[in-house]
């Protein structure tokens, strides 16, 4: 098993929840904490970075136009990311893994028919090879909000956020999260 932690044990780490407000930039706040920039970069800067990168990128704007949003263009789309007007969605997400040059790995949870949950996993920038490091977002379908997700060690109590692509520790210790947390069935797509 090839992790940062050597040969610990999974025993003394959990994934944890964090909480962010739901004031509409949960994606972008949520990203800041995982990312471990929430001091060098407000959301606001975030946003215009995003929007930039979305209109620059042509790969994303059928997504943007395919969104459900009441926007015509990209550049409308654009726009209301800056204005603070867009939660964030698809687009932004992949913006991000891109700006940042950090595979995202987003855990989405949605209530099933027969009231339990289904979570299915979505990664963004997987298929970079230069992207070595991971991060993870828990967004909650039902409430429409992100949450930053993060690895605490039980007896350091020390947060590690930002974790290799490759650790099969955090893949072992995701499994257990989502089985303890939501039950139900997991997808990967």
């Amino acid at each position: 098993m090839s992790t940062i932690w050597g040969t610990r044990s999974a025993a003394i780490y959990q994934f944890c929840r964090g909480k962010v407000e739901g004031d509409g930039s949960c994606l972008y706040s949520s990203f800041r904490y995982v990312n471990r920039t929430r001091d060098a970069i407000d959301n606001k800067r975030l946003r215009l970075l995003v929007a930039d990168y979305i209109r620059k990128h042509e790969n994303l704007h059928l997504a943007i136009l395919q969104s459900g949003t009441s926007c015509k263009t990209v550049e409308e789309y654009c726009t209301q990311i800056e204005k603070h007007n867009l939660w964030g969605g698809e687009p932004e997400v992949r913006a991000l893994a891109m700006l940042s040059r950090t595979q995202i790995r987003l855990i989405y949870k949605t209530k099933s028919d027969q009231g339990g949950y289904i979570t299915n996993i979505l990664n963004y920038g997987e298929d970079k090879e230069t992207f070595k490091e991971r991060v993870y977002i828990l967004y909650d379908e039902e409430n429409k909000h992100y949450d930053p997700l993060y690895v605490i060690n039980k007896d350091s109590h020390e947060q590690l956020t930002i974790f290799s692509s490759n650790d099969e520790l955090v893949d072992e210790l995701l499994e257990k999260f989502i089985r303890e947390e939501f039950g139900g069935n997991k997808q990967y797509s």
